[in-house]
Parts: C-alpha cells; sequence; structure tokens
C-alpha cells in the first residue's frame, strides 16, 4: 500500500491552472498535532506500507510539518513531498531534508523563463527555486544524504518553447529524475494552458532531435538520459518516441495508471480516506444530471483502523472488485485499448471512466494519432508538421 496525504490546502502561490478548492470536496481545518501522531501511528500498523507522499497546497505549509516528520522517522516510514520548493534553499527546512526516512523531493518548476513561471505561477519565484535546486545539490553532497531529487513540468502552450532547455538543464544538474507531465483540464481553472497536439508533436520533434544529440556526446560517459520520463505522452506515444530515437535505456515513466491498480490510497487533510484521487464518494453517476446512482460511506483514519477500511469499507470493496474484471468488461468501448499490446499491463485506464461511459465509444485521440504515426514510422515515414 502506498498513501498520498494531502496536508493542507495552504499555499503561497496563485497558480492560473489550480483547481483545488473547485473540484475537490470541501476541505475543512488541517489536523492538529494529536491527531497527526494518531494517523501515523494508524498508518504505521499497516503491513504493506510502502511509503507516503506529501501534497498539499503545498504540504511545507502545514504547521506541524516538523513534526510530522519527526514522527515519520520515529515510525520508520519512508516518505518524500511534492512542492514548488521557493523557500528551501533558507534552510527552515534543513531539519526535514536531514530527516533518514526522506526519501525524495519533488520539485514542480514550469521553465528557466522568468515570466513564464511569473504567469503560470502568479509569483515571481524561479530564482528562489533555482537556488533551493541548487541548494538541495549541495546539501545532499555535503552531508552525505540518500534522498533523491525529482523535477516535476507540466508541458503546457505557454512553456513549451522551453522544455527541451529545461531538460537539458536539469540532466546537467543531475537530478534523479525529469518527468515532463501531461497537463490535463477540469474547465474550472482560471486559466487553460492545454496544448494542441499539432504542438506536442513540435515539441517531440525538437525532443528528438535534443536526445540524439545529447546520447552523441554522454554514450561513452554515462547514462543522464535515462533520467528523462515522458508522463506526457501515452504507452503508445513512448513508443513511437523510443523507435524514432532508438537509444536503449530511456525510461518510460507512469502515465495513465489508474491509482486503484497500484494500490494507492488518498489521505485528506481532514482524515478522512479515499481509494481514487477523484475525492468523490460516489463511481457511476448519471451522465445527464450528474448524479450519482450511490453514494458511499467515507470512513476516517481518526476513528477506525487503516487496514479494516482498505479491505472491510464498502467503496474500496467496490474498486476491488472491479479491478478484478477482466479487460473486455471493463473497457471493450475503449479505443485502440482492445487491441493494444499496453493495457492492463503498463496502460491502466480511469476505472471511473469505465464504469459510467459503457454505452458509448471512448477514442483516445492521442493513442490513435500515435497508432497512425507508428504505422507511418514504420513504413519509413516521419512526421511532418501540419500547415
Amino acid at each position: 500500500m502506498y498513501v498520498k496525504w494531502n496536508l493542507t490546502k495552504k499555499c503561497t502561490l496563485g497558480c492560473k491552472f489550480c483547481i483545488n478548492a473547485q473540484s475537490r470536496k470541501k476541505w475543512n481545518t488541517d489536523t492538529n498535532e494529536d491527531e497527526l501522531k494518531k494517523i501515523i501511528e494508524n498508518i504505521s500498523s499497516v503491513e504493506d506500507l510502502r511509503g507516503i507522499t506529501l501534497l498539499g497546497g503545498d504540504p511545507l505549509e502545514y504547521e506541524h510539518i516538523h513534526v510530522l516528520t519527526k514522527e515519520l522517522e520515529k515510525s520508520n516510514i519512508p516518505f518524500g513531498f511534492i512542492t514548488a520548493g521557493e523557500l528551501l534553499y533558507t534552510g527552515q527546512y534543513d531539519q526535514i531534508l536531514m530527516n533518514s526516512k526522506l526519501d525524495f523531493i519533488g520539485l514542480s518548476i514550469d521553465s528557466l523563463n522568468q515570466e513564464i513561471v511569473k504567469s503560470v505561477r502568479g509569483r515571481d519565484i524561479l530564482d528562489k527555486q533555482i537556488k533551493s535546486l541548487d541548494y538541495l545539490i549541495d546539501l545532499r553532497r555535503n552531508e552525505d544524504l540518500k534522498y533523491k531529487i525529482f523535477t516535476n513540468t507540466i508541458l503546457m502552450n505557454i512553456n513549451e518553447g522551453t522544455v527541451v532547455e529545461l531538460i537539458d538543464y536539469f540532466i546537467n544538474k543531475n537530478v534523479d529524475k525529469v518527468q515532463i507531465l501531461e497537463y490535463n483540464s477540469s474547465g474550472n481553472e482560471k486559466h487553460n494552458f492545454s496544448i494542441s497536439f499539432t504542438d506536442e508533436l513540435e515539441f517531440l520533434e525538437k525532443l528528438i532531435v535534443y536526445v540524439e544529440q545529447s546520447h552523441v556526446q554522454v554514450q561513452n560517459n554515462d547514462n543522464r538520459l535515462s533520467k528523462l520520463e515522458l508522463c506526457f505522452l501515452p504507452e503508445l506515444g513512448k513508443k513511437y518516441f523510443s523507435e524514432r530515437v532508438g537509444i536503449p535505456g530511456l525510461r518510460q515513466g507512469n502515465s495513465n495508471v489508474c491509482p486503484v491498480f497500484r494500490g494507492t490510497i488518498f489521505l485528506s487533510n481532514d482524515g478522512l480516506v479515499y481509494p481514487c484521487d477523484s475525492y468523490k464518494p460516489y463511481i457511476r453517476f448519471n451522465e445527464v444530471t450528474g448524479v450519482p446512482d450511490k453514494v458511499y460511506p467515507i470512513e476516517n483514519i481518526l476513528e477506525h483502523n487503516l487496514s479494516s477500511i482498505v479491505h472491510g469499507n464498502a467503496f474500496f470493496q467496490e474498486f476491488n472488485a472491479i479491478v478484478n474484471k477482466s479487460k473486455n468488461e471493463l473497457y471493450s468501448n475503449f479505443e485502440p485499448c482492445q487491441t493494444c499490446d499496453y493495457l492492463l499491463k503498463t496502460c491502466f485506464p480511469c476505472l471511473i471512466s469505465a464504469e459510467n461511459y459503457k454505452d458509448e465509444e471512448i477514442v483516445f485521440g492521442k493513442c490513435m494519432k500515435f497508432k497512425e504515426l507508428l504505422a507511418i514510422n514504420g513504413q519509413g515515414g516521419a512526421y511532418e508538421k501540419e500547415t
């Protein structure tokens, strides 16, 4: 089991794509110090616990973050956290960074262009983010610490022209993983940064050139390119990329993996436990009205044993029953899934979509287009930008 814990909705930024307040449930107050200790004691009793990711808001804004990480260390629970990281360089979080159970730090950095970052994040934080990245690298080396440093960059229409430069910067900084993530619009954000498929392909062509050139430069020295994870691509897109560059050892990264299949649970800042990152108490709903056909009880980790929730709660049991269905039962109307070798191997589409749209054909447009490009590429063709 892996736990993703949304500690707080507090954040110092004003990201234009943020949908926390609008799309998730109405979060109340954060857990207090006594409650968080009770939660950690509960989590630590789980036999197959693999670790915890601390999320937000920004988890570093949680009032009791130092107490929490100390308790995780006492309980021998590995953890990591995702943050914009603009204050890590100040030293005020060194106690957390030097925690023996800190497994990773994920820094969300969008571009090396100051104006782009300011536009996306609502504040001019790039210089502080870069200072923090350097600080993490230096502290790890000087103190012989074991944490990994990941970077997360969302591919958007505002930054796609700068992402290859950013990738090169991160790789040369020797961070452990460079993740390029897909932008998913909910329709509720302040600004839609969605990128067109044509522009995404143009970016991919630039990335292919960069990877090929970088491979020539480093192939006799190291495997820095293996740090790159193209999570914005579906599995067929990754196959297309791999065939185009022809370089072994490139990491694929996780995308299109429903968290229910990964044994991940989601813990809200007020202690409620969910099997799905939608943070909603239902699976099926009326497509026209949006009214759920059944609302499941959501139990609180402050009141119930976590293992009993995961194994006995009706909501979790329903999801587990769905997971055990065959791919024909789950995704018979998904295209091109039924003929895709990756289905239920490395690609696990959303179960809520699978359960709610059985009467209509669901076409994954990017997968279909990459399927066509793979066929063209197999015939010796290559992508040319549409005119």
